[in-house]
């Protein structure tokens, strides 16, 4: 029966590939006859992207795959393609020296498709060396006795909320750490660091630990297990003045899923997962209007109360035009082609610039290197005293400043390899906890693809994935105790 099943899943997804196969080649053919340049290149460039993203979906990817591969496919492919259909080929970014003519246009794709090719060189061999440690073992569900979590769930999950809510207002009413926000409250100690890691992925870790529990005791999540997690995000996400509230949501979802396609045991309540989904829905749209509605009616710094939200009488209309000026955000907040365009176009490149690049240092109050030297920044009349606004040229962007083809060609090698052994890492210390993985791997697949700000302080953000396993390991030890009933 099990067989009989799964060679109906099998057919069911080999239909999908070929409808989306189908779709891909009718938009590349229509737009390729619109395109600038040289239709060749374009076709190799959609093939490539195009592998790039299914390559994250055979059955030998690993989570890194699947995230680098949509990130960069919607920042080059879908924004190349749409870009050509509907815009005649403008981009509403801004593009440097790019003048948009045929050769400098095939320039900047065949300069993407060199760092896409890296990728998928990099996932085939990682498949031959890591396979064996990533997702070839899914934890026996169900304990014979009582854990430390179970006993005390209601007292786990109370504190957690708490604790999510209270350092999301903390956060969003001082100031301590917010996206395009100058920073208003210096706490001693590093204290600043510790909010921003649990408000972008610590809260998040701790929800992927808290899925792993319940479905090891319980066979199943419940609502109301989801339901936390969904406000986590939320709270989250205000608190951070983010609209991506569906990334870290995403990849909570895509590693629970994976352990439950993997284990026969486990079943999907259909009833929980519309009520979930409805209330993510809402909650996701909920958070994207309030974000607009503090970023364009705050002041210094963003400054929220429950009350001044939901007790505002505001007409529909105005609701509208608040998700209509969030509608470009599903295809401009995407980084990658634009990167390409400005600076394949330069001439500036060489290795002074990479080595000038690699000397920017954080500052909330100075224009970013990209953006002073490279592109005719959005951002130059910019009050850097109360912002603090960036353009991003994207990892395969900054890796060209050399303008070396072999050299971007290895570094992306190196870096798909490196983000391949950051994975078996989790997985390991973690505790083969799959949706931890998955969180990470998005983490470290969101940097890359937005790569090239204070690049040499990268180190930051990957010790701190270092250290974050670690704690979450130690806690999970803890909880899972085995205790008698």
């Amino acid at each position: 029966m099990r067989k009989i099943i799964k060679t109906i899943n099998n057919n069911y997804i080999l239909k999908i590939i070929y409808l989306y196969s189908f779709i891909i080649i009718l938009i590349s053919s229509i737009a390729v006859s619109k395109y600038h340049g040289d239709g060749s290149i374009f076709v190799i460039f959609s093939i490539v992207f195009n592998i790039l993203l299914l390559n994250g979906i055979r059955k030998k990817a690993n989570f890194f795959d699947f995230y680098i591969g949509v990130f960069l496919w919607m920042g080059f492919w879908l924004k190349v393609t749409v870009r050509i259909l509907f815009f005649d080929t403008k981009f509403s970014e801004s593009t440097g020296a790019f003048n948009y003519s045929a050769e400098s246009f095939d320039r900047a794709l065949i300069v993407s498709i060199v760092g896409a090719t890296a990728l998928i060189v990099a996932s085939l061999i990682r498949e031959r060396i890591t396979t064996k440690f990533i997702k070839k073992k899914v934890e026996k569900i169900g304990y014979k006795q009582e854990t430390l979590y179970k006993k005390y769930k209601n007292y786990i999950l109370i504190i957690f909320v708490i604790f999510f809510i209270l350092i999301a207002f903390i956060n969003i009413n001082m100031g301590i750490y917010q996206k395009g926000e100058i920073t208003k409250t210096i706490l001693p100690f590093g204290i600043n660091g510790v909010f921003k890691w649990l408000i972008l992925f610590g809260f998040s870790s701790f929800s992927a630990l808290i899925l792993k529990m319940e479905i090891d005791d319980n066979k199943k999540i419940p609502i109301i297990i989801m339901t936390i997690i969904i406000l986590e995000s939320f709270f989250s996400n205000i608190s951070l003045l983010s609209r991506g509230m569906i990334l870290n949501i995403g990849a909570l979802a895509i590693g629970t899923l994976f352990i439950i396609k993997k284990n026969s045991l486990l079943k999907i309540n259909i009833k929980s997962l519309m009520i979930s989904s409805i209330i993510f829905y809402l909650l996701f749209l909920t958070s994207v209007l309030i974000v607009n509605d503090i970023r364009g009616n705050g002041s210094g710094y963003a400054r929220i109360y429950v009350g001044d939200i939901f007790n505002k009488n505001q007409e529909m209309n105005e609701r509208g035009n608040d998700l209509e000026h969030a509608t470009p955000l599903l295809l401009n907040r995407w980084v990658g082609i634009e990167g390409v365009l400005s600076v394949s176009s330069s001439n500036r490149l060489g290795w002074a610039l990479w080595r000038e690049a690699w000397s920017e240092k954080y500052s909330e109050n100075t224009m970013g290197f990209y953006d002073s030297n490279l592109i005719d920044s959005p951002y130059k009349n910019t009050d850097f005293t109360k912002k603090h606004h960036l353009s991003l040229p994207g990892i395969v962007a900054f890796l060209f400043y050399p303008g070396s083809i072999i050299f971007l060609f290895l570094c992306m090698m190196f870096l798909g390899l490196l983000a391949s052994l950051i994975e078996v890492y989790v997985y390991i210390v973690g505790r083969n906890n799959l949706i931890l993985c998955s969180l990470i791997s998005m983490v470290v697949a969101y940097r890359f693809a937005s790569f090239g700000y204070a690049p040499a302080q990268s180190y930051l953000l990957f010790g701190t994935i270092i250290i974050n396993i670690i704690i979450f390991r130690f806690i999970n030890d803890i909880l899972s105790i085995k205790i008698k009933n």
